[in-house]
C-alpha cells in the first residue's frame, strides 16, 4: 500500500514538473506561468506572455538557454541623449526574460523573431551563448526608429523663440 501511494505521488510530481510553461508562452494570469510566483504573465501582450520581470544578466531560465534578458528604456532620455555619451544610470530601464528565436516559426502566432535593437531594446546578457539572439516580439507594422527631429534644449532657442515659448506657457497657466 505504501509503495502504491509513493508511486502515485511520484507520477504526479513528474507530471507537474513537465508542465511548467516556458518564457514566451501564452497566459491569462501569473499562475499560468508559475505556481511558485517566480514568473509573471504580461497581460499587456496579445494572449499574455510568460516572463520574468527585472531579470539580471545571464539569469533567464532554460537548459540549454532558451530565453534572453532584454532591457527596455536604456536611455536616460530617449529623445535627447546621444548614444554612448550619457554617463547617468538609465533610471527608466526595465528588463524582461524573452523567448530566444532564430526564425518567426520559433515564435507563437502573433509574434515575430526580431533582434532587440530593432525595437529600441538590447540584450543585457554577458556570458550566455545566445546573448545576441533575436527574441519573440509582437508582430507590428509600427516604426520603432528614434525621432528624426533633434532634441532642442531651451538654451538653444533664439530670443524670439524663447519669447514665444514663454508666452505659450503663460497663457496655459491662465487656463
Amino acid at each position: 500500500m505504501r509503495w502504491a501511494t509513493f508511486f502515485h505521488v511520484l507520477i504526479g510530481a513528474m507530471g507537474l514538473a513537465g508542465c511548467r510553461p516556458n518564457i514566451g508562452d501564452s497566459c491569462v494570469s501569473s499562475v499560468d506561468c508559475s505556481s511558485q510566483g517566480d514568473r509573471l504573465c504580461d497581460t499587456s501582450q496579445p494572449d499574455g506572455y510568460c516572463t520574468i520581470f527585472g531579470c539580471e544578466p545571464d539569469a533567464c531560465p532554460g537548459d540549454p538557454a532558451t530565453s534572453v534578458c532584454v532591457g527596455f528604456g536604456l536611455d536616460t532620455d530617449p529623445l535627447c541623449s546621444v548614444s554612448g555619451t550619457d554617463p547617468r544610470w538609465p533610471r527608466f530601464e526595465k528588463t524582461f526574460c524573452m523567448h530566444a528565436c532564430e526564425a518567426d516559426t520559433d515564435c507563437r502566432e502573433g509574434y515575430v523573431c526580431v533582434k532587440p535593437s530593432e525595437r529600441r531594446a538590447m540584450s543585457i546578457d554577458i556570458d550566455s551563448e545566445i546573448r545576441d539572439s533575436a527574441v519573440c516580439f509582437i508582430a507590428s507594422e509600427a516604426s520603432f526608429e528614434g525621432s528624426e527631429e533633434p532634441c532642442v534644449q531651451p538654451a538653444e532657442l533664439s530670443a524670439e523663440e524663447a519669447s514665444e515659448e514663454e508666452g505659450r506657457e503663460s497663457s496655459a497657466e491662465g487656463l
